[in-house]
């Protein structure tokens, strides 16, 4: 299923006006193009809110301008949801104010009054390059609970029941004439991991079909060593070496790690590293990697 929310918030990184894009016009054959390194980000936002409690969504877009990320992964997100992020329209705030495009691949969506602005929460994505295809593709999740207030009633009353909703981001970006695959997931935050390997499964299902430079963003809500993440590291390597590696969660005084910048094995991985703030509950993720040259 496509959800097509996609927002181009300037001038200043349409293809035009990119300095990535060179005209080709009348230039004859094209030369084979250098590798590029970009600034990669994952963070998990909560919905705004910080461990104090208080939302604030300035804080968030903060620590993402701190970051000068090319793209970002964002888990949490809310699109006129609720009073927990008082109705903002948190994706477009975010692609403004950072001067960014921006996709919403919502795991819950409500209709409203108007048809064109639903309420969602979800996962989202914010690029300084064109997103050329999107998709919003599903996994495998446990039904809200009938007495969840904020949530669609998916599971006819039946406790733990087995749904498969949207929400597993899948996009093409162009960078200069490179094509990059990027994904940005949230997986199931149960102890039972049972949930979380059959998403994963899902997840490769999706991942392998294709070819080319690919990165998966996420908060996979498990460690390194988790036995449901085995089939992932047949596709991507981790941006954050096990030697360096900084825990992500929670933010105050992180124990455990599960935010991820995952990447190919033709990308190569330059430095990663996370962001102290209590901006969330999690510390963002953020990897500096070269794409492959493009012959």
């Amino acid at each position: 299923m496509r959800w097509r929310t996609l927002w181009a918030v300037a001038a200043a990184i349409t293809c035009t006006a990119n300095p990535w894009m060179a005209s080709t016009a009348n230039a004859g054959p094209a030369a084979p193009q250098e590798p590029r390194t970009i600034r990669v980000v994952t963070y998990n936002i909560h919905f705004g809110t910080g461990l104090d409690g208080q939302y604030d969504l300035h804080r968030v877009c903060e620590d993402i301008r701190l970051l000068h990320p090319d793209i970002v992964g964002l888990q949490e997100v809310d699109v006129r949801w609720d009073a927990r992020s008082r109705f903002d329209d948190q994706l477009r705030t975010l692609a403004h104010e950072l001067q960014m495009n921006a996709y919403m691949a919502p795991v819950y969506q409500y209709a409203t009054a108007r048809p064109d602005t639903p309420r969602q929460s979800g996962n989202a994505i914010l690029s300084r390059f064109p997103i050329l295809e999107m998709n919003n593709r599903y996994l495998t999740r446990v039904a809200p609970s009938p007495t969840h207030a904020h949530t669609p009633q998916h599971n006819g009353g039946r406790p733990n029941a087995l749904i498969s909703t949207p929400g597993f981001l899948d996009v093409k970006v162009e960078v200069g004439r490179s094509p990059l695959h990027v994904y940005v997931t949230h997986l199931d935050s149960r102890e039972d991991p049972a949930v979380r390997r059959r998403q994963v499964q899902e997840m490769v299902r999706v991942m392998e079909r294709e070819t080319g430079a690919q990165m998966l963003l996420g908060d996979l809500n498990a460690s390194p060593s988790a036995e449901e993440l085995k089939p992932l590291w047949n596709l991507f390597q981790d941006a954050a070496s096990s030697e360096r590696a900084e825990n992500t969660y929670p933010a105050d005084h992180p124990t455990r790690r599960i935010d991820y910048v995952l990447v190919s094995p033709d990308i190569q991985i330059r430095s990663s590293s996370t962001l102290p703030t209590v901006a969330s509950d999690h510390r963002p993720v953020t990897a500096e990697v070269t794409l492959p040259r493009l012959n």
